[in-house]
């Protein structure tokens, strides 16, 4: 969604909206390190933030790296995303459509890191809490790599 926003040139304004943002390669290790338990076989692990981090602080530190972040109502925000499949945040767009006007999605749900954290106790790989450092680091790696543009 937040690649979609630098697509558009544009967020939505007034969206109470948040999601559970997690960095890849956390990700990959802890599933590494989970695959590496027997006791792991046949279980369900969460590997989460454990804490929704919300899309106007998202779209704030987006804006003070300097991307153009205008806001516009919603509507038009979700409008100028149907009009360009190639918008990173137009498969989303039948979640985002009821999240945006009331309808509700699973933007709600918030999953439970506590199987993983126990099953990753002692490996090294922790729980990472993405605050504005963190997500910096993800934008450069992101421009780095052509998945984001320059602001």
């Amino acid at each position: 969604m937040l690649k979609g926003c630098v697509q558009a040139q544009a967020a939505p304004v007034g969206v109470d909206t948040s999601f559970d943002l997690v960095p890849v390669d956390h990700v990959a290790d802890a599933l590494v390190e989970i695959s590496r338990r027997d006791a792991a076989s046949g279980r369900t692990f969460h590997v989460a933030s454990g804490r929704h981090l919300r899309l106007e602080t998202a779209l704030e530190w987006l804006r003070a790296r300097g991307y153009e972040q205008p806001g516009v109502e919603p509507r038009v925000w979700l409008e100028r995303i149907g009009e360009d499949p190639g918008n990173a945040a137009f498969p989303l767009l039948g979640t985002l459509v009821a999240e945006f006007t009331g309808g509700g999605s699973e933007g709600g749900l918030v999953f439970d890191p506590g199987a993983a954290d126990d099953a990753l106790a002692g490996t090294g790989v922790v729980r990472l809490e993405v605050d504005e450092k963190l997500f910096d680091a993800c934008a450069d790696c992101f421009v780095r790599e052509g998945w984001l543009p320059m602001p």
